[in-house]
C-alpha cells in the first residue's frame, strides 16, 4: 500500500475501512500519502484501532493535504485525547491565522501556503468521529470548533453514550449558532427524553439543518412531543430527514412527527 500510494498520483478515496490500522501503520501510510502527487479528497479509516498519537499524524496529514474533504474516523480508538487533539489541529486550520508561523516553515510549495494563509485550503466537509470513547471532555472540543463555523456539512457522533446531559447541552447550545451543518448522526447516544428535549430547543434555533438520525436513543412520549414542536416552529427551515427508529415513541407520534418532514425548496 505504501509503494502504490508513493507512485500513484490519481487516488481521490483513500478506504482502509477495518483494516486492524494502527497508530504506528497509520504514520507509514501518512508519509506516504504526504509525499504522494494525488489530491486525496476522502480517507475512510472507519473501525481501526487509531489512538491519540494517531490524531496528530491526521492533523499532520491534514495540513499537507488540505484539500481533504472527508475523514471518516467512527470505531476507533482515539478517545477525549485524541479527539481534542485532532479538534485543535482542524482549528488551527480553519483559522490560519493561529497557525501562521508553522505554515510559513512548513514544506508546502508557495502557492498551497498562500492558499492556507487567505483561509482557502481548510476544505474539511464531513467528520465522522463516533464510536471512540468521547466523555463531556471530547465533546466540549467538538462544541468550541463547532461555534467557529468551519466548512463542517456532516458530523457523526453515534455512539459516545460516555457524554452527559451537561455535554449534550453543550454541544447542541453549539449548534444553536451553526449555520453550515446540514446533517448530524446521533445514534445511541442515551439521550432519553432530558437529552431529547435539549436537541428539539436546539432544533426550534437551528436554520442548517436538514437531515438527524436519531434511533436508538431511549427517548419516549415527552422526548417525541418536544421534538414534534420544534419541527412545527421551524417555519422555511424544515427537516428533510429524521431517523428515530429503536425509540419508545408511539407510532401515532411518530406518524405526526414524519408529516412535518419534507423536502427544502431550492
Amino acid at each position: 500500500m505504501v509503494a502504490v500510494l508513493e507512485a500513484c498520483d490519481i487516488v481521490e478515496h483513500l478506504v482502509l475501512r477495518n483494516t486492524g490500522l494502527t497508530d504506528d501503520l497509520l504514520g507509514s501510510l501518512a508519509t506516504a500519502l504526504v509525499n504522494s502527487q494525488s489530491e486525496v479528497e476522502m480517507i475512510n479509516l472507519n473501525l481501526n484501532n487509531i489512538g491519540p498519537q494517531g490524531a496528530y499524524i491526521l492533523t499532520h496529514l491534514l495540513k499537507a493535504k488540505p484539500q481533504v474533504k472527508g475523514l471518516l474516523l467512527f470505531g476507533n480508538k482515539l478517545g477525549d485525547d485524541g479527539i481534542c487533539i485532532l479538534i485543535n489541529g482542524l482549528t488551527e486550520l480553519h483559522i490560519p491565522e493561529e497557525n501562521e508561523k508553522q505554515i510559513s516553515e512548513s514544506p508546502l510549495p508557495a502557492e498551497n501556503k498562500q492558499s492556507i494563509s487567505e483561509g482557502k485550503g481548510f476544505l474539511l466537509s464531513e467528520l465522522d468521529i463516533g464510536g471512540n470513547q468521547i466523555t463531556c471532555k471530547g465533546i466540549e472540543c467538538v462544541a468550541s470548533f463547532i461555534r467557529q463555523q468551519p466548512p463542517l456539512q456532516y458530523l457523526g457522533i453515534a455512539q459516545s453514550n460516555g457524554v452527559d446531559t451537561a455535554g449534550w447541552k453543550v454541544l447542541f447550545d453549539s449548534l444553536k449558532i451553526n449555520s453550515r451543518i446540514s446533517h448530524v448522526i446521533l445514534d445511541e447516544n442515551q439521550l432519553g427524553d432530558e437529552g431529547a428535549i435539549l436537541f428539539a430547543d436546539m432544533l426550534s434555533a437551528n436554520q442548517s439543518l436538514c437531515k438527524v438520525d436519531l434511533d436508538w436513543n431511549g427517548i419516549g412520549e415527552g422526548g417525541g412531543n418536544a421534538i414534534l414542536e420544534s419541527l412545527q416552529s421551524r417555519i422555511g427551515c424544515s427537516l428533510e430527514h429524521l431517523s428515530l427508529e429503536g425509540n419508545m415513541i408511539s407510532e401515532e407520534l411518530l406518524k405526526k412527527i414524519s408529516q412535518q418532514l419534507k423536502p427544502r425548496s431550492t
